[in-house]
């Protein structure tokens, strides 16, 4: 995958995560589980810390936006 193709993925998977939290059907829990599973190791530093900076800038996890 280039760069910029991996970047839109990584930013989209951040926002389904963000938007993820606040469903009734799964919730912060499963958020927690997804992060867990070995399929996501090679990611899941880099998901964390920017799930945490986008919810720190007041990000909802609107489709295309990354604040």
């Amino acid at each position: 995958m280039t760069g910029l193709l991996e970047t839109q993925r990584h930013q989209c998977e951040v926002r389904t995560l963000i938007r993820a939290r606040r469903e009734p059907s799964r919730g912060e829990e499963w958020v927690r589980g997804y992060l867990r599973d070995p399929k996501v190791a090679g990611r899941r530093a880099a998901l964390i810390r920017d799930i945490k900076g986008q919810l720190d800038k007041g990000s909802t996890g609107k489709e295309g936006s990354w604040l």
